[in-house]
């Protein structure tokens, strides 16, 4: 009995590694650092050419939280954009 339930023990424990792992590299997959400037709009930017241009990693977040940060969904000429 004693080592059926340190073999169990052992089971659970490696899959709470595994699964802490498989968590660690989903956050390294989305992540994203951007420079700490801010950006004027000019015609043709996108809030994703932005992102592409002046963050590194997952663009698509990147675009997202640039424009949920400045309150846009699309931009217009002139604007001011901060980065995250």
């Amino acid at each position: 009995m004693k080592k059926h339930l340190a073999a169990l023990t052992a089971t659970i424990f490696g899959a709470l590694v595994l699964a802490g792992v498989a968590n660690a590299a989903l956050d390294n997959a989305t992540a994203y650092e951007c420079e700490d400037t801010t950006v004027v709009v000019y015609p043709g930017d996108t809030l994703w050419g932005i992102a592409d241009s002046y963050c590194t990693g997952h663009t698509g977040n990147a675009a997202y939280d640039i424009g949920a940060l400045n309150g846009v969904d699309t931009l217009q000429i002139g604007d001011t954009i901060t980065l995250p």
